[in-house]
Order: structure tokens, then sequence, then C-alpha cells
């Protein structure tokens, strides 16, 4: 059996972030190979994940990016399951990196053709690699929920708690009114934006008041 020295461990801790118990045993099954004992941790992590499956995923944080140089904007929700991950400095990092490599790289049709593209931070793994590295440390369900990208002037408003947000287009280059109109948007939370979209029932429902 290969000596399994505390410096050893702690490397494979500071590469992967996980315990410091769970990164034991992974060089004890690798026999001392940190690169394999990284793929029985990420397995391993697969396999929690697996029976986390149906969890429900009702919190987040939305990541905002800005690409001044190209005038692109763009908006990644990323959803967990629970409060406090949403605050989490790691998972917001995350939904942040989301969002910029949306904004300054060729756009993204689906959630999965962005998740295919490689990491702004670290360029030689993809976005799919880097959120199961943070799944993995962790141990939540992520669900990558709705992304936008929007090419023009725009303003944005991002709620101080990261949960809401609002993007508005405009045609010049009024930003700082556009930001104003998207933190009405925020606040208020509007259903339409004329009168005629509207739905016809509850227009009614509110002339009977």
């Amino acid at each position: 059996m290969a000596n399994i020295t505390a410096a050893v461990v702690k490397e494979l801790r500071d590469k992967t972030g996980l315990p410091m118990m769970e990164c034991k045993r992974a060089l004890e099954e690798s026999g001392g190979d940190i690169e394999q004992a990284i793929e029985i941790l990420r397995k391993a992590g697969q396999k929690v994940m697996a029976k986390r499956a149906d969890r429900e995923t009702a919190f987040g944080r939305i990541g905002v990016f800005t690409d001044e140089a190209n005038n692109v904007t763009a908006l990644v929700e990323l959803l967990c399951e629970s409060a406090p991950v949403a605050k989490n400095d790691e998972f917001t990092a995350m939904a942040d990196e989301l969002a910029r490599q949306l904004a300054e790289g060729p756009g993204a049709g689906s959630v999965d053709e962005l998740l295919s593209q490689n990491s702004p931070v670290e360029p030689s793994k993809t976005l799919q690699d880097r959120l199961g590295e943070v799944i993995n440390r962790i141990r939540e369900k992520f669900v990558v929920n709705r992304i936008l990208r929007v090419e023009g002037a725009c303003g944005v408003y991002l709620h101080h708690d990261g949960s809401k947000a609002a993007v508005v287009e405009v045609k010049g280059d009024d930003v700082g009114l556009a930001r104003e109109i998207a933190m009405h948007v925020v606040a208020m939370r509007p259903i339409a934006l004329k009168p005629e979209d509207l739905p016809a029932e509850l227009v009614a429902k509110e002339r009977e008041v």
C-alpha cells in the first residue's frame, strides 16, 4: 500500500475542495495517484447527486455580466435546493461565470450549448466540468434554469439578494434610464408591457371591483 502523507492529502484537498477524509480514502484507493483520486472523487460525487435528482430546486441566484467592449449583457438563472447555498460565495461565482461566458462567448441557443463551452475562468475545462466540481463540493442539486443574452444598449438591475433581475433594452444610449425602469420592473413585477397584453379575465375582474 502506498504511503499516503498528510502533504499529499492536503494537495488533493486544495485541488478539489473536498473533506480531508474523503481525499485520504480516494488516495488510498488510487494507490497515491492524485489524478486517479480526483476521478474517484468525481464519480463518488456523481453517485451522491444521482440520489438527489428528484430534489426540488426552489432557491437560486441570477448571474449577470456585461461585456462593455461589445455592448452585450447576459443573465443566467442558477437554481439550488436551499437558501444558504443560494448565498454561498462559490455558488454566486458560478452563476456569474456562466453569465460571463454567455456574454463574452459566441452566445448559446440552449443551456446545453452554453455548458459545452469552455470556462472563461479555466479555459481548459468546460462550464459543465466547472459546474460539476462546484456541485461535488457543495453536494446539492443545481439547475441552470434560464439564460438570456442581449446585444445592444440596455439597463440591468439585480435585486440585492440576487434572486430577481430585469433587463431593459433601449434605442440610443440612455442606459441610466433603462436601469431605472429595470429596477421598477423588479420592484413591481408587472405581468404585461401594454394594457392590451393583459389577460381579458383579469381586466374584467378588476372592472367589477
